[in-house]
């Protein structure tokens, strides 16, 4: 049976082909596919705003202190200046600084609580950025090393490719159909198997005596039962 063992040959090349072919398959979806890394530039873009909230907040309340600290300033200086000689006056005075100093303590407790709150939003930006740089560096570098690897896999694809084309030249159009059918269905594209120790050596499954004899002796190709591939015998 000259044309099964051609078949055989011909499977080796639609197997290689099919290798191939995944793999530009799998490069195509991979190339220019920044998802993965879209994602934590939004994380870092979002700890980015909060962070800058934080920092703005905390200069208004700076800005608000050192206001409030002019003020009780000013009024000390009047308190001690000796210009004020009135003593309800003096005490309204007094009063006025005691409630700047309480307003001034609450802002600075305020203070204090916005920079506690603004650490943690800062390290975790810095920590996921540096990450980020680093997932880049190594995006960009696989990037280029598919780029590379997609162009070595089209010259070999098309190298099998024509060899495809001279191998089926040589087998007989009939068997070739059979061929391209029983691989179409099959999951592993395969459309032979050999006869291994009365079983088929491709889903392992023992084979009747009678189809061991036949695929030694039939002019017409032989079935596996079990999986449907064309049999070779050893």
């Amino acid at each position: 049976m000259p044309a099964i063992r051609q078949l055989v040959d011909l499977q080796a090349i639609d197997l290689d082909l099919d290798r191939r072919n995944a793999r530009l398959a799998e490069i195509a979806a991979r190339l220019g596919d920044r998802r993965a890394l879209d994602r934590v530039t939004l994380e870092v873009t979002k700890l980015g705003e909060a962070t800058s909230g934080a920092a703005a907040r905390q200069r208004e309340i700076d800005d608000a202190i050192a206001a409030l600290t002019e003020r009780i300033e000013q009024a000390d200086a009047k308190l001690y200046g000796g210009t004020i000689r009135i003593p309800r006056e003096l005490e309204d005075l007094q009063a006025d600084i005691a409630q700047l100093n309480r307003q001034r303590d609450d802002q600075e407790m305020e203070l204090l609580e916005a920079m506690e709150e603004l650490e943690p939003i800062q390290a975790r930006r810095d920590d996921i950025a540096a990450r980020l740089a680093v997932a880049e560096k190594a995006w960009s570098a696989d990037q280029a090393s598919m780029k590379d690897e997609q162009s070595a896999l089209k010259l070999e694809v098309a190298a099998l490719s024509a060899a495809r084309v001279a191998q089926a030249s040589d087998v007989p159009p009939g068997e070739f159909a059979l061929y391209e059918q029983v691989r179409a269905r099959h999951p592993q594209g395969k459309g032979v198997a050999f006869v291994h120790n009365a079983m088929c050596a491709s889903c392992r499954v023992g084979l009747p005596s009678g189809v061991v004899q036949s695929t030694r002796s039939a002019v017409v190709p032989i079935r596996c039962p079990s999986c449907g591939l064309i049999l070779l015998p050893e």
